[in-house]
């Protein structure tokens, strides 16, 4: 049976957005200290922007990962290509071992690498969790 996924990309910027976050986080995952904005925050720099995926099934979260979003620089000028690097810690998707499926997560994967190359995505750097 085919799913209904949806990818959604969110700059961690507004008040909205974090508050969404948030809850999302405490909701589903339990307030992940790793996961935490506070912790995500502290990675955050002028030239990086912190962001998130939220990987929705049928309209429900079920994978969230955040991701430090950099500009590439070539002898100091700044190109049109961009480096993604997972903040630092036990980090790259967060997921329910018991309600998320290969499927789903090879679709999570698939629905990434169309979104970096279609916004110039030419690197990622991922800290995996242990678990």
């Amino acid at each position: 049976m085919k799913q209904n996924y949806k990818l959604t990309y969110k700059y961690l910027d507004s008040t909205s957005d974090i508050i969404a976050y948030k809850k999302n986080l405490k909701d589903i995952w339990n307030n992940n200290v790793y996961y935490s904005v506070e912790h995500l925050k502290h990675f955050d720099k002028e030239t990086e922007k912190l962001c998130c995926f939220l990987f929705l099934r049928h309209d429900v979260p079920i994978i969230l990962m955040p991701i430090i979003y950099r500009s590439i620089k070539i002898n100091g000028k700044i190109t049109p290509y961009y480096d993604v690097i997972s903040p630092y810690g036990y980090s790259g998707p967060l997921y329910n071992n018991d309600t998320v499926s290969k499927e789903d997560i090879a679709f999570f994967w698939t629905e990434v690498d169309k979104w970096y190359r279609e916004n110039n995505v030419v690197t990622e750097f991922i800290r995996f969790s242990l678990n």
